[in-house]
């Protein structure tokens, strides 16, 4: 579940736009996601829920909200 936070309400996800696997250069496998939100307000945060890992990679994402 996506969710973005605002001041006084959450906003759930409209569609996922874009989605495709990418290879990095350790030739791990990622996944590549363009979400969209229909709002004019500036989000606060972005919630991820139910996103679950094999194993613990220790590793910061910065994620981009515009």
């Amino acid at each position: 579940m996506y969710q973005l936070k605002l001041k006084k309400r959450k906003i759930p996800l409209n569609t996922i736009v874009i989605q495709f696997e990418t290879e990095a250069d350790d030739r791990t496998l990622l996944k590549e996601r363009t979400l969209q939100f229909e709002s004019d307000e500036k989000p606060e945060k972005l919630i991820v829920d139910g996103v679950h890992y094999w194993k613990d990679y220790h590793l910061k994402i910065q994620i981009f909200i515009d």
